[in-house]
């Protein structure tokens, strides 16, 4: 059996599954479950199906094996693939309730008649079933006797119940929509009940009655309509009573009769083609007073007594000779008259083995108004017999259930159940010997072979030896690693899967260990003394506990090896004691001599000591000394991983800064030992600048900057630590760089960087800095780099260059810039000497070279930018002399007039006014703003140093 299950959607699963004693199938399950239980095959043991694994999926025939009980429990639903049915040669038990009923049915999704296959009682089987609803299978069929259907509802049946035994009882059942006939009594049928009961639209008749066997049967208070051949059809039977019910709206005869011989009285027969038809007068259609309500009935009620004064003709050939004027209302009693007995089985349950004789008891069955006749006896293995007492032996081991069917003096019954167990004969174990002695590790024999079975054989010998081992045969054996007594099972299993147990004994015996305290020894009070007791042996085992007391009175220790320190001279007896895996001991001593104690050196690593990473510090431990003894090693932990150091005075070099634990161990020629610390603060300087030594325009188009600069001194040198320079630049000159970006990254010993494309053709002004940068991430730099763009348009600009050029020839500096001429004023050369020019045009020129400090008049041919490149200019000092200077400003700080001039005594400043030519200048006032790039007149009277910074 398996569970499985969906969620929503549609799905069809195909699944192989195998059950004890059945072929594999394969089939489809229809997607109209959620989750549910799969079964199909041989049912073998007792089996109940209850709503915890609903709904059960049919998907191959099931089988209830003969002496099984199969019982289905309230609310269940049993669905059926295509074809698959249920047969029950045991015993069928479905327990519905009136509010929750068991579901025998379809699993297709749109089910029709004949979905699934058949509902089977066989001849050895029978079935107790209420409150159920049953559809849409092949048919029912019922082949064995005394089985019993009560609020059970059959619909869509396609051949509807098959009947071929009897005493079956239908009570308060409904039978509707059968493709045939509702139900069908075949021949070997009678002595069946049907009472309170619904028959209702079925394809051909509502009951089919052909030729059954003679008895009692009945049918009693139940109601037949809309059946299409007629409410009953009965060929050739015998023995039925028909009485109180109610047959209309077949759609052809009510009851019609075929060689029958019946009982029929106080049934409403109406609305019909043919009420009835009857081709022989051998059934009485009235009890002798009193006969059925006919609806076309044309008769009078002369004396009034509600029957017709004449009779009720039914063709072809008989008569109902007591007709009802009106329906019949209420019944008389009906069949054999009286109380039914009441059936006492004894003992309700029992154990016997195969072949032994179980006893039955029916003497407490009693009969309330008359006697009891007979005691039918039905083992549940096929065979019967009859008696109050009876005995019966089973051949096969099982649970069987034994019905007592009882019958009173007036023909009516009743049954009672009992249970029988039959087990097979147990084996019979003998083990030998039933006690023995060995050592430990040696085997012990165990013999089985006077074991025996008195109905079968012995298939299994199963040895317990007692100490977690098995083995399995008839002579095995055994050896124990560990002393002690053990109970052996000996489990044999005969052929009928039956079991006895016998036990024998096993003792087990073992040899002490050998106790080793090791040497005597001579020791110093507080020295740590080790106690060795690895040559102690087992010649059987192992050693599990060594305890040592030590002779001092000290508490004891546990441990192969373990140390103890004696706190007063003397001589003191230790004694090992040892315990093997068998709790067997032995114990030995060793003398131990205490001399006075030693006396230990003294550490003084001095201390403490600085230093600076990457230098030597010099280090001493001259303060060590020993009282009783000298000194013969100092081991020296710096603290900084670094290997040890040995000596009165080292040297260690730190590669890192920090503060360092220095540790000095010294050691004395009596091997004693001592520690002390000290520490060492070592400086990681901050890594030496790299200086700009220049800036350069380079490249195709001079469209890139190269920067060079100067190893740090850490770089290679001193504390050695650099590991990479950074090279940042902005567009607003910063002292110390804020604001800048990273540019790029590049690894320790690297001198140049080339920005490319970020010289002439990108017109803004670029500062650099440089940073070197330690291993702890420490960083420098030194004076900036700057590429410095100028706006240039066509006509005469006034404009200073505030950067420090490497080469200051005018082709150099003007060699991105379209320009005729250049004017400077020196107001230190003398009258008629004071201008000087450089003229494109002319072969001679007077200025050659230009630097920071100089104001220049440019003629510029036409409209460009001049780009330069250099170092920022830390400081600028110009010397002004009395009238008129023409001066450059170095800064790249915005400053007022007055700020920038202060301290001297000057009485104009003029700058540069592109709307006033032919001289493009105007006056500034004091609060105007001086800017770099640009030229400025200035006019002091008495001479001044006139310093700008950056």
């Amino acid at each position: 059996m398996s569970k499985v299950g969906r969620k929503g959607g549609s799905v069809a699963v195909v699944l192989l599954m195998v059950w004890a004693g059945f072929l594999s199938v394969s089939v489809t399950l229809s997607p109209n479950v959620g989750a549910w239980t799969i079964v199909g095959g041989h049912i073998k043991t007792d089996t109940i199906w209850n709503q915890s694994g609903s709904p059960y999926i049919v998907v191959g025939d099931v089988y209830v094996d003969y002496n099984v009980t199969l019982t289905i429990e309230k609310g269940v639903s049993v669905r059926f693939e295509n074809f698959r049915s249920l047969f029950v040669y045991g015993y069928l038990r479905i327990l519905g309730e009136k509010l929750d009923r068991v579901r025998l049915t379809s699993n297709l999704t749109t089910p029709f008649p004949g979905s699934w296959g058949n509902l089977t009682i066989m001849s050895v089987g029978r079935a107790d079933v209420s409150w159920a609803y049953i559809n849409y299978a092949e048919d029912v069929r019922i082949r064995s006797d005394w089985n019993s259907f009560s609020y059970t509802s059959f619909s869509q049946i396609f051949q509807g119940i098959i009947v071929y035994s009897s005493n079956n009882t239908f009570e308060s059942v409904s039978v509707s929509r059968s493709r045939t006939s509702g139900m069908y009594f075949g021949k070997s049928s009678s002595d069946n009940t049907i009472v309170d009961s619904t028959i209702t639209g079925n394809v051909d008749h509502g009951i089919y009655i052909d030729a059954a066997m003679s008895g009692y049967s009945k049918l009693y208070n139940s109601e037949f309509f809309g059946n299409r051949n007629g409410g009953i059809r009965a060929y050739g039977a015998s023995g039925w009573e028909i009485a109180c019910n109610l047959f209309s709206d077949n759609d052809e005869y009510g009851i019609s009769l075929y060689d029958a011989d019946l009982y029929v009285h106080h049934n409403n027969i109406y609305n019909h083609t043919d009420n009835a038809w009857d081709n022989r007068d051998w059934t009485s259609w009235d009890n002798g007073s009193a006969g059925n309500y006919w609806g076309d009935y044309n008769g009078t009620d002369g004396d009034g007594d509600g029957i017709g004064d004449t009779p009720y003709y039914i063709l072809p050939k008989n008569q109902d000779n007591y007709p009802f004027i009106d329906p019949v209302v209420g019944c008389p009693s009906l069949g054999p008259q009286g109380q039914p007995p009441v059936a006492i089985a004894r003992p309700d349950n029992q154990t016997v083995n195969v072949g032994q004789s179980a006893w039955f008891n029916g003497s407490d069955s009693y009969d309330p108004d008359g006697s009891i006749v007979s005691y039918h006896w039905l083992f549940g293995d096929g065979d019967e017999d009859w008696g109050e007492y009876v005995t019966h032996a089973y051949s096969a081991s099982g649970n069987y259930t034994v019905t007592l069917i009882v019958t009173d003096n007036s023909s009516m019954t009743d049954k009672d159940y009992v249970t029988v167990n039959v087990r097979d004969n147990n084996p019979v174990a003998i083990a030998l010997p039933t006690s023995q002695s060995v050592d430990k590790g040696q085997s012990a024999w165990f013999n089985g072979s006077n074991s025996y079975d008195p109905d079968g054989w012995i298939v299994s010998y199963h040895w317990l030896f007692g100490d977690g081992d098995e083995d399995w045969g008839e002579n095995v054996s055994h050896a124990y690693s560990a002393i002690g007594q053990y109970t052996v099972t000996l489990t044999v299993t005969d052929n009928d899967n039956l079991t006895d147990k016998d036990y024998v004994t096993v003792y087990v015996v073992g040899y002490p260990p050998v106790a080793d305290a090791g040497p005597d020894q001579v020791v110093h009070v507080n020295d740590l003394v080790v106690f060795d007791g690895s040559g102690s042996t087992d010649p059987d085992g192992v050693i599990v506990d060594w305890t040592w007391d030590f002779g001092d009175g000290s508490p004891t220790k546990h441990g192969e090896i373990v140390n103890h320190t004696y706190s007063s001279i003397g001589n003191y007896t230790a004694t090992l004691l040892v315990t093997d895996d068998d709790n067997l001991t032995d114990s030995d001593t060793a003398l131990i001599m205490v001399l006075p104690e030693l006396v230990p050196p003294i550490s003084d690593p001095d201390g403490p000591y600085s230093g600076r990473k990457n230098f030597p510090v010099d280090i001493t431990g001259n303060g060590s000394h020993d009282l009783d003894g000298t000194i013969v090693d100092l081991e020296w932990d710096f603290g900084d991983g670094s290997p040890k150091a040995h000596g009165w005075w080292v040297s260690h070099v730190y590669s890192s800064g920090g503060n360092f634990t220095i540790t000095l161990t010294v050691t004395d020629d009596d091997n004693l030992t001592d520690t002390a610390t000290t520490y060492a603060i070592i400086r990681d300087e901050t890594p030496g600048e790299a200086e700009i030594r220049d800036a350069v325009l380079s490249g195709s188009g001079l469209a890139d900057v190269v920067i060079s600069w100067s190893l740090s001194p850490d770089d290679g040198g001193v504390e050695d630590d650099v590991v990479a320079y950074e090279i940042y630049y902005g567009t607003t000159y910063d002292r110390n760089g804020a604001g800048y970006a990273l540019l790029q990254t590049v690894p320790a010993g690297t001198t140049s960087y080339i920005h490319s494309d970020g010289g002439h053709g990108d017109n803004n002004t670029y500062f650099y800095i440089v940073k070197a940068v330690d291993e702890i991430g420490q960083k420098t730099f030194g004076q900036q780099a700057v590429k410095f763009a100028r706006h240039m348009p066509s006509g005469m600009q006034l404009i200073s260059i505030p950067v420090i050029m490497s080469d200051t020839s005018i082709q150099e500096v003007f060699q991105t810039a379209s320009y005729k001429r250049i004017l400077y004023y020196d107001a230190m050369a003398g009258k008629r000497h004071n201008w000087r020019t450089f003229d494109t045009r002319k072969p001679y020129n007077s200025l050659k070279n230009v630097n920071e400090k100089m104001a220049l008049w440019v003629e510029v041919s036409q409209e460009c930018y001049l780009t330069v490149a250099g170092l920022v200019p830390l400081s600028t000092t110009i010397r002004l002399v009395v009238g008129w200077n023409f001066i450059g400003y170095a800064s790249f700080f915005d400053r007022t007039v007055s700020d920038s001039f202060d301290g001297a005594i000057y009485q104009k400043v003029e700058g540069y006014d592109p709307g006033d030519p032919p001289w493009y200048l105007k006056r500034l006032a004091g609060s105007d703003i001086m800017q770099f790039g640009n030229g400025y007149w200035i006019h002091v009277s008495e001479d001044f140093d006139w310093t700008v910074t950056n």
